[in-house]
This record gives C-alpha cells, sequence and structure tokens, in this order.
C-alpha cells in the first residue's frame, strides 16, 4: 500500500455556496464560543456547525446535518480519487509568504513513519473521537511536514498555479487560499512514489491522529480504509515559517544552566 494515496473529498458545491469565505472556518481547537457564534451567523452552511458541537455534545445531531448537506447537495462528492494542492498566502512582517502542500490520504498504520512530538490531553480526544465515530468522516487534516525538499511539490505547483483553481478564497485572518484538483494518472504516481519513504513530522493534529489511529485499531476488520487519514503534507522547503512559543522552565533549572543546554541546537 502506497504511504499517500488520492481520494475522493467532498467539499462545497459553488452552484450552493457563492462566498467560500463564509463557509470555511479554522481547526476546531482554535475555534472560541465567541468565534464559533460569529462563524455560524456568516452562514448557516459554516462548517462550524459540522467541526463543533454545544455544551450538550449531541453527536447524533451533527451526523444527521452532516448526511442532510449532503442530501441537499450542499456538500458534493469528486466522482474519481484526486490529490488536492493547496497554497496559503500570508503577511508576515509586511512581507507576502506563500505555502504549498497536497491534501490527501496518509497511511497510519505503518511504524516509524509518522512521529508525534506533543502530548494529548483527554477531553480533545473523547470529543473528536466522538465524531470521528458517530460521521465516519474525517472533518479536517492533520498537518505534517516531510524532512528536506520533495520536487514533485514543487514541480505540481509551477504546473497548476497558472490554471483556474478549484477553489479560491480570503478567509478571516486575511490568508489568501486556492486548492487546484490533481486527476492525472501520471501526475498522481508520481506524488505517491515521491513521498515512498518519506518520514513525517506532525505539524499540528496530534489529537486527531491518535484518535484515528484508534479508531483503525477498533475498526480494521470492519472498513478495509481506516488505516488511511486525511492529511495536508508539505515539506520543509515549500514555505514553512516556524514562530516563537513561550514555553515555561522548570523553575529547578537555572536560567545559565537552561539556556547552556539549548546553545547547541539554538542561537540564543
Amino acid at each position: 500500500m502506497p504511504l499517500v494515496k488520492p481520494f475522493c473529498a467532498f467539499r462545497y458545491n459553488p452552484k450552493t455556496i457563492k462566498r467560500f469565505s463564509e463557509a470555511v472556518c479554522p481547526p476546531y481547537d482554535v475555534i472560541d464560543e465567541k468565534q464559533r457564534q460569529a462563524f455560524k451567523k456568516k452562514s448557516c452552511y459554516n462548517f462550524c456547525n459540522i467541526l463543533t458541537t454545544d455544551n450538550k455534545h449531541d453527536y447524533k445531531y451533527l451526523k444527521a446535518k452532516f448526511l442532510s448537506w449532503i442530501e441537499k447537495g450542499v456538500l458534493i462528492q469528486d466522482d474519481k480519487p484526486c490529490f488536492y494542492l493547496y497554497e496559503q498566502k500570508f503577511k508576515f512582517e509586511s512581507k507576502l509568504r506563500s505555502r504549498v502542500g497536497f491534501l490527501g490520504l496518509l497511511r497510519i498504520d505503518k511504524k516509524g513513519v509518522i512521529f508525534p512530538h506533543e502530548h494529548t490531553f483527554s477531553a480533545p480526544k473523547r470529543d473528536r473521537y466522538s465524531i470521528l465515530k458517530e460521521l465516519e468522516a474525517n472533518l479536517s487534516p492533520i498537518f505534517v511536514i516531510a524532512s528536506g525538499k520533495v520536487p514533485v511539490l514543487s514541480s505540481s505547483y509551477a504546473q497548476y498555479k497558472r490554471k483556474r483553481p478549484l477553489i479560491s478564497f480570503i478567509d478571516s485572518l486575511s490568508i489568501t487560499n486556492k486548492v487546484w484538483r490533481i486527476d492525472n494518472a501520471a501526475m498522481i504516481r508520481r506524488i505517491e512514489k515521491s513521498f515512498l519513504r518519506k518520514p513525517f513530522f506532525i505539524a499540528d493534529g496530534h489529537h486527531r491522529f491518535e484518535v484515528s489511529y484508534r479508531y483503525f485499531k477498533e475498526m480494521k476488520n470492519e472498513f478495509k480504509q481506516t488505516n488511511y487519514i486525511l492529511a495536508y503534507f508539505t515539506d520543509t522547503e515549500s514555505g514553512i515559517l516556524v514562530l516563537p512559543t513561550h514555553r515555561v522552565v522548570n523553575s529547578r533549572l537555572s536560567l545559565k544552566d537552561a539556556f547552556k543546554q539549548l546553545l547547541p541546537y539554538f542561537d540564543i
């Protein structure tokens, strides 16, 4: 089995959703209650209506709404497996930057391939697991990075960026998002082959990854495709920007000793 592979995505129907910016939302773990209500006011079809629950955690209600969107044609499914080339353009320190990657399926049951690096918490995992089990769908991708340069990423971007995107919108953070569908068989094989032996590091989505792996172990005899998870994957040469974050240093360690231990790995 390939490490990454294309899939038949469900996506918003452009005949029903005229402004994609009104239908999209950030990942579930950065949406607070005030933002959730603001996104819901934008459109009754804003994705936060499916991605998040109210305090009652009514997951059956989420499933009913999800299925109704499909029945109404709000969400439509592509008729053949594709990779989806995804570009984001944003400003940082007054400079325009961009990041490019693929949306596809990533195999999660192969050892030594995906490397998590964060502790996770039980409450978010219970919530995400309940949604996954009830809806039987990956609602958002994990974000993984392959080390080094993967040439197929830059070559496919050079080929597709001049074409009309499948999806294009500016989101609430003023980020320009564009998505192109890759359904060319030769290009799909190139992508699969290019990532065949690449290890991936999780940049975001540790809770979703752990929940999906649990689901795979529980359901592998019932469903054949549970060993893959929806993922956005890129490489370290395609626009990755890593910003500093505040961390708490153990109080038993002096500041001088802390810097001494960090010095081999960082410029201080």
